[in-house]
């Protein structure tokens, strides 16, 4: 069959229709579905906007918040100790003793046992769900004290009230006394529990001993070298486990070649550090402003801590003692120079006590340069 010109032009219209009506049929399906896929889009970073600017809004709060949260989780941390030692246990029991009176006439210690983990912490943020919100290897340890003990009534609830309000975490977990009604002592035995937070960011100083020679050429004379509750203050050796400063000179390769800062700022946010392998003067300032309240300020040559308001100072409670701890270390060789040339300034009502240990016999990291006010120096 023969098509004429007519018919092959209704052909062709209809067919260049069909093709057009194909070509727009498919453009806009990939058309409408590529527009929903972006108002889709575009509804989720509207969300996300939204959420950016409440955030940004909030963002003092939040600031706020985290300053405050910062300092509540350091002073949580700052009511346990950063480590122990059987050495730093002796150390605990002879400061009992030489604040309550009583005798602690035996002593056993038990290995330390880890009790908890801190683990990681998965972010709350809903846009970063796979972000570690807080991450630490700190853990919790406890060790246990078993003593026996004598004194007086007086000295007995010394002992309780001390080891109750001590500085750092313990407790006691059980105890057993008895009075001897002729002598007036009471003697018993308690079990105390020791606790500390340990890990990479917290930094712990191990109280040392120093030896000394004492003897007698008759050891059955009564007077014979009698210890006594005060020579641990006379020694300044109470100054090892009980101080308000530290000021520690160490090798530089430890990345730490000299540290000062306060005895309880395990996290080091407070502490102002050198990494030199160098001789450096070191300043601490204890003083009083108008309302009295005790403040201080110490620097490692240019760099000061409080970085802001320096001259103001930063605020603390010293005990009952106002004590800093100057910590030494043996040098490994001629090349290792670290040092500091230190100068304390006590403007204050209270007597600075310092106690120097561990320092190199030869050729000594830590020189007290310069003393102002009433500072006492134990070595």
């Amino acid at each position: 069959m023969k098509l004429g010109e007519k018919e092959k032009k209704i052909i062709y219209i209809v067919v260049s229709v069909a093709i057009v009506l194909c070509a727009f049929l498919l453009g806009y399906r990939n058309i409408d579905k590529k527009t929903k896929s972006l108002e889709t889009e575009v509804k989720e970073l509207d969300t996300k906007h939204k959420n950016y600017l409440t955030m940004k809004n909030n963002l003092p709060k939040y600031e706020k918040g985290i300053e405050e949260g910062d300092a509540e989780y350091l002073n949580i941390l700052g009511d346990f100790n950063t480590g122990y030692t059987q050495e730093y246990a002796l150390s605990f029991l002879k400061e009992v003793e030489n604040a309550s009176g009583a005798w602690i006439s035996q002593a056993g210690f038990a290995q330390l046992e880890e009790v908890y983990s801190f683990g990681h912490v998965a972010s709350s943020n809903p846009f970063y769900p796979s972000m570690a919100g807080y991450s630490t290897d700190n853990k919790g340890y406890k060790t246990v004290i078993s003593t026996a003990f004598e004194g007086t009534y007086d000295s007995f609830k010394n002992l309780v009230d001390y080891i109750n309000n001590y500085k750092f975490k313990c407790t006691i977990d059980s105890i057993t006394a008895q009075n001897n009604r002729d002598t007036g002592i009471i003697s018993g035995t308690m079990v105390i529990s020791l606790y500390s937070i340990q890990g990479s960011d917290r930094d712990f100083t191990n109280v040392s001993f120093p030896y000394g020679m004492y003897g007698t050429k008759n050891i059955f004379d009564s007077k014979v070298f009698f210890p006594g509750a005060n020579l641990q203050i006379k020694n300044g050796d109470n100054i090892l486990s009980d101080n308000d400063f530290v000021i520690s000179v160490q090798n530089a390769s430890t990345g730490k070649a000299i540290t000062v800062g306060p005895s309880n700022d395990t996290a080091g946010s407070q502490s102002v550090i050198s990494e030199e392998n160098a001789e450096k003067d070191v300043t601490i300032r204890v003083f009083q402003d108008k309302d009295k309240n005790y403040c201080v300020q110490y620097s490692i040559g240019d760099d000061k801590f409080p970085i802001v308001n320096y001259e103001d100072g930063m605020r603390f409670t010293p005990g009952n003692l106002l004590s800093i701890l100057v910590v030494g270390s043996k040098r490994t060789d001629d090349s290792d120079l670290a040092a500091a040339k230190i100068k304390i300034i006590n403007q204050t009502d209270m007597q600075v006590e310092v106690k120097k240990v561990n320092d190199d016999v030869k050729k000594p990291r830590c020189k007290i340069v310069a003393t102002k006010g009433k500072v006492v120096e134990y070595k």
